[in-house]
């Protein structure tokens, strides 16, 4: 689960893995809700109801907020970093296709298409070392390394 104050939403991408979720079309997408006192999730619980159920969120303490905060988790930040690095590259990758292509082009979101220009058609290289483009120049480009 994901609380973005600053868009006032709550996001929940989980939702499908407990087994009190209908198996419905509304039940297998991901929680798109706003946030219920904002700037955060509050101190009681809240429902959000969708079409066919509704699910009831209820706020931990204040101290087990951000568990993943915990220090075994910080140990491995780069590794996470990385993985989730390689998954937006081999997703950017895949989008240059030939029949993903247009709708790249045609993406609201100025991200994409700064790195379409940055990249292009350079090709990809997926090894050991992670995931990485050949720019029209030549230069090996990390995603990361556009901005």
């Amino acid at each position: 689960m994901l609380v973005i104050p600053e868009a006032g939403r709550l996001l929940d991408p989980t939702i499908q893995q407990y087994r009190e979720i209908p198996a419905t079309s509304g039940g297998q997408s991901p929680i798109i809700a706003p946030l219920p006192a904002p700037p955060g999730l509050g101190e009681h619980p809240f429902a959000v109801i969708r079409g066919d159920h509704e699910v009831l969120y209820v706020p931990v303490p204040s101290e087990q907020r951000q568990a993943w905060r915990h220090p075994s988790i910080a140990a491995v930040d780069a590794e996470y970093q990385r993985a989730g690095l390689v998954l937006a590259s081999n997703v950017f990758d895949m989008m240059r296709l030939e029949q993903l292509r247009p709708k790249l082009l045609a993406s609201p979101y100025p991200r994409l298409r700064q790195l379409w220009e940055a990249i292009g058609d350079g090709k990809s290289i997926a090894d050991s070392t992670g995931y990485r483009f050949l720019s029209p120049t030549g230069a090996e480009i990390r995603l990361s390394d556009v901005g």
